[in-house]
C-alpha cells in the first residue's frame, strides 16, 4: 500500500467521523463563532456568519455524501440570506489557514 493509497483511506476515515459528529462540529463552531464576535466587539461580525456557515454546508455536503443525517443542514439558511428577527448568529469558525481575512 504506497502512501497516496494510505491518504485516501485517512481522508476517506476523517470525512466519516466528521459525517458522524456533524452536531458536535456545528456547536463548536457555533461557540467559537461566538467567542471570536464577542472579543472582536462585533467588528467582524459578518465574515464570522460567513464562516459558520461554511462549517454547516461542508457537514451537510459530508453528512449527505455519507448518508448520514442532514437535519440540520437543510434547515440552515443559505449564506447571505437575512437572518430572522430574533434570530441567533449563524454558527461560525476559524477561517481556513492561507485563506485572506
Amino acid at each position: 500500500m504506497g502512501l497516496t493509497d494510505r491518504l485516501k483511506d485517512v481522508t476517506k476515515k476523517a470525512e466519516e467521523k466528521a459525517a458522524a459528529h456533524g452536531d458536535q462540529i456545528r456547536q463548536a463552531a457555533q461557540k467559537a463563532g461566538e467567542t471570536a464576535d464577542r472579543h472582536t466587539g462585533g467588528k467582524y461580525t459578518e465574515h464570522i456568519q460567513k464562516a459558520g456557515a461554511k462549517v454547516d454546508s461542508m457537514v451537510g455536503g459530508l453528512q449527505a455524501s455519507s448518508g448520514g443525517p442532514d437535519e440540520e443542514s437543510a434547515a440552515a439558511p443559505e449564506p447571505g440570506a437575512a437572518p430572522e428577527p430574533g434570530a441567533t448568529p449563524e454558527p461560525a469558525a476559524a477561517p481556513e489557514p492561507g485563506a485572506d481575512a
